[in-house]
């Protein structure tokens, strides 16, 4: 049986009253005892009973442009977190600047590298994709959403970043993740887009690559009805195989959230649908103190206690909170340092940026074109 996402706050457990003479210790105790049979019955029709959640901006800078996207990963070989961020120039909307910061492993960050002129790419995914020991970034240029294009050992380059284009036959791209989804030491690609995905499974010498479709119910759910706008491929249920979390659009109202959908990986490379959980995670984002767009999310444990939630933000003409989401509870949380702020943050991605045993959250505010590192408190 698979673990639960995440769990509601477990309310202490209730105590037979103590058998005694006084009458009053007994009408105490029964009194408690159904004042707590009240609460908790409240919290499990309201989904009132939540863990607690607590993030400290340690990290705001400025970059120049418009912040397009960031990214979390391992640029050097040291086992702190890594940022690269893509910042959309002002004056050519297809160009900007790509900046590489290395991380101190405090929640801060140290500018590395900075290349001008680069290929605008909302798609960025770090990973040593030739295997010569030196990370490499993938993108996806707005320009060419069909092609997967690679930049080889970014932090051995000075002025200028070139780019091999990997000659990979897809859709237009929304999504791209790579992880070793079938566990034989070679990362593997999968590509999302409006009519669902494709993954590729890696040869070991890299020199033959198979285009596979994944499971076959997979590509059925994904055409039709919904666009598949972003997914994130994470272990939830720590089997150590990656699953796949969805975020969901309406095709016929662009600019409505149909919700989440999450599909179980196996060792193989394949996935299950899961349709409980998946409802279950689009009945958080579906009441009516929840609004209509999800643009961004990211999957993480942002307190330590072992269970994994979904962080997204929402879309409105002011962006000033993002919601911790779990199969069981909504979260709001308020960013204390934007509160007023008339521009948009969006939740770009996340990791366990200190070390502490949490996740913490990287976002982009378009206000003063700044990045901004969230850290959690491990309760």
């Amino acid at each position: 049986m698979r673990r639960r996402l995440a769990h509601p706050c477990v309310w202490a457990r209730r105590r037979k009253p103590l058998e005694t003479v006084v009458g009053r210790v007994i009408w105490l105790v029964s009194a408690l005892a159904l004042l707590y049979s009240q609460t908790e019955s409240l919290a499990q029709s309201t989904g009132t009973s939540i863990p607690d959640f607590a993030f400290t901006e340690v990290f705001h800078t400025v970059v120049r442009g418009i912040p397009f996207t960031a990214t979390l990963g391992h640029l050097d070989n040291d086992e702190h977190l890594d940022l690269v961020v893509m910042a959309r120039s002002e004056e050519n909307s297809q160009k900007g600047t790509l900046y590489l910061f290395l991380g101190n492993g405090d929640g801060t960050f140290q500018l590395k590298k900075m290349f001008k002129d680069f290929e605008l790419s909302r798609q960025i995914v770090i990973e040593d994709w030739n295997h010569d020991g030196h990370n490499d970034l993938l993108v996806v240029p707005a320009t060419q959403p069909d092609q997967v294009f690679v930049a080889s050992s970014p932090l051995r380059r000075n002025t200028q970043l070139p780019l091999e284009n990997l000659d990979l036959e897809l859709p237009a791209i929304q999504s791209l993740c790579v992880a070793d989804l079938n566990h034989d030491e070679v990362v593997d690609l999968i590509a999302g887009h409006r009519g669902g995905f494709i993954a590729l499974l890696s040869k070991r010498d890299r020199t033959d690559r198979n285009i596979l479709p994944l499971d076959r119910k997979i590509r059925m759910l994904a055409g039709g009805l919904k666009v598949y706008e972003k997914f994130i491929l994470y272990d939830m249920d720590g089997d150590k195989n990656k699953d796949l979390v969805v975020l969901k659009m309406s095709r016929e109202q662009r600019d409505q959230t149909s919700g989440f959908a999450l599909w179980w990986g196996d060792s193989k490379g394949a996935f299950k649908y899961d349709n409980e959980a998946s409802k279950a995670l689009t009945a958080q984002i579906s009441g009516d103190d929840f609004p209509d767009v999800v643009n961004y999310f990211s999957v993480g444990d942002y307190n330590g206690d072992g269970q994994v939630e979904l962080a997204i933000a929402e879309n409105s003409n002011s962006w000033q909170r993002f919601y911790i989401v779990s199969t069981d509870y909504l979260v709001p949380i308020t960013l204390a340092s934007d509160e007023g702020s008339q521009s948009h943050v969006a939740l770009i991605d996340s990791g366990d940026i200190d070390g502490n045993g949490s996740d913490d959250i990287v976002y982009l505010h378009s206000d003063g074109s700044s990045v901004v590192v969230l850290l959690s408190e491990k309760i």
